[in-house]
């Protein structure tokens, strides 16, 4: 079900139609939308104009979204949110101006965009091979990268479609992923799904040292816990970037180690 995003229903009815998909049986949620309060800044101090809201329907959206993710909590606990993390530049977990990235539910997964780098030297699993998309909403209440543009398909095979960009398009990618992870495995529970995730991720951007996030750290941090306890591991602190194909080949390992 598509709802389309001008639509006169607005935040209330994606809240509706994704508690209809939810009772009729749906477990993962796209949610490629998310709204900017107004006085937003980016990470370089600028004003965000990208779907902004006043502080008062902030506050509504916010009352309406909470309401439904309790509710998930209550009625659904195996029902995972994918939700983009926005393209303000912004950071992504403040509650008091971005929505609904900013929730800290087990049941929403967020993620970031990126884009290939101008590094055509190293291999795909090289930190450096991929760089943030610099319109992404970063921090560490991101869970994961993926590519943020895609292009268009076309009626005719001789023409090239145009490219589309952001971090609405990185979602569903992680959606997928995720569909299919569940597909080997039924049994995986939310916060399962984001270890997986996040344990079979390649890295993106420089060295971290845990700080604060930075322009450059897009999501939080890999921790030691999943590169196998290892403090010196490569990966550690870097920002994590979807990998498909080890995802996958962790959903099936996951079928003979039941927790």
């Amino acid at each position: 079900m598509i709802v389309e995003p001008n639509s006169d229903g607005g935040i209330a009815a994606k809240v509706a139609a994704s508690v209809n998909l939810v009772e009729d049986g749906v477990r993962i949620l796209n949610w490629s939308w998310g709204l900017h309060r107004i006085g937003t800044v980016d990470v370089d101090g600028e004003p965000v104009d990208s779907l902004l809201r006043s502080g008062i329907a902030m506050s509504g959206y916010e009352e309406l979204l909470e309401e439904f993710f309790l509710w998930l909590r209550r009625e659904h606990p195996d029902v995972l949110v994918i939700n983009s993390a926005g393209n303000g530049s912004a950071r992504s977990g403040r509650d008091d101006y971005r929505l609904p990235s900013s929730f800290v539910t087990e049941q929403l997964l967020v993620v970031g965009g990126h884009q290939r780098s101008r590094r055509q030297d190293v291999p795909v699993e090289h930190p450096q091979y991929a760089t943030k998309r610099a319109s992404s909403n970063l921090d560490m209440r991101v869970d994961i990268t993926a590519a943020a543009c895609i292009r268009a398909a076309t009626l005719d095979a001789d023409q090239r479609g145009a490219v589309h960009c952001g971090t609405s398009y990185a979602t569903p990618l992680v959606a997928g992923t995720v569909a299919a992870m569940l597909s080997i495995n039924p049994h995986l529970e939310p916060e399962q799904v984001r270890e997986l995730l996040r344990r079979s991720a390649m890295t993106i951007g420089r060295d971290s040292d845990f700080e604060p996030a930075e322009a450059d750290d897009l999501t939080a941090p890999i921790l030691p816990s999943e590169r196998n306890d290892r403090l010196d591991d490569r990966d550690v602190g870097r920002s994590a970037r979807l990998d498909m194909r080890k995802a996958l080949e962790l959903a099936v390992e996951s079928l003979r180690h039941a927790r």
